[in-house]
């Protein structure tokens, strides 16, 4: 229909054939853009044409195309709130928040707790115990309790330490392992082509825990590595 409505007029030259936009190579989206404008009036008077024989008016395409868009968005509504249950419900989610709350209210849940080999029925006795000596509403809290105790008491809660240390190493979603892949795309560049796998995994932790990181002495960290032997001998650290 372009085509032939281009040649119906005989005072303009051949017709410049349309050309598809690229959605990878910018390069040629200047030939199909420059291809549309030098040709605009024709392309519009094809559209036009094309409307008549399909019988669409200005109201009705107006119509279809808010039909079209409600019906599209309430589409993008349910699949977000679909999506928002399917993640709060999901059975990783429920198993985590069961095995915090073991923790947080010291109620012995066997069905929860037999899942865990690492867990036995003296976690029960135990937790009773812990909870009169020691208060935390997050499992934050009850990390920092723990890395406070000393050796002698931390030995008289050995359950309890490790329901902690289950719930620490559970990733409650897949969003820190997202983060450390998109955090190796920055640390692991052409120019760090040769790095060695052991350097790469430190610089990661080092990354992802850079707010703790941040906190540290590095009088103190030069100072610990000073006292430790290597085959060189130890290191000359000033005191200062």
């Amino acid at each position: 229909m372009y085509l032939n409505i281009h040649t119906d007029d005989l005072n303009t030259p051949s017709p410049t054939s349309l050309k598809p936009i690229c959605p990878t190579r910018w390069l040629t989206r200047y030939a199909a853009v420059k291809a549309v404008l030098d040709n605009y009036p024709d392309v519009l008077a094809a559209l036009q044409e094309a409307a008549k024989e399909l019988g669409s008016t200005t109201a009705s395409e107006q119509q279809v195309s808010e039909e079209f868009y409600r019906v599209e968005f309430f589409s993008v509504i349910d699949a977000a709130v679909l999506n928002i249950k399917e993640y709060f419900t999901s059975t990783d989610l429920t198993e985590y928040q069961d095995l915090s709350s073991v923790l947080l209210t010291g109620t012995h849940k066997p069905e929860i707790i037999t899942k865990y080999p690492e867990l036995n029925e003296s976690l029960n006795q135990q937790l009773d115990f812990f909870h009169n000596q020691f208060k935390g509403s997050t499992v934050e809290d009850y990390r920092k309790i723990f890395a406070d105790m000393v050796p002698e008491v931390r030995r008289m809660f050995p359950q309890v330490e490790a329901l902690l240390r289950l719930l620490l190493v559970s990733p409650a979603s897949s969003c820190t392992a997202e983060r450390s892949f998109s955090a190796l795309r920055r640390l692991k560049t052409w120019l760090r082509s040769s790095m060695s796998q052991q350097r790469l995994n430190h610089l990661m932790i080092c990354h992802v825990h850079r707010d703790r990181l941040a906190t540290l002495s590095p009088q103190r960290l030069l100072r610990s590595s000073s006292e430790q032997k290597t085959n060189e001998g130890p290191f000359l650290v000033d005191s200062d």
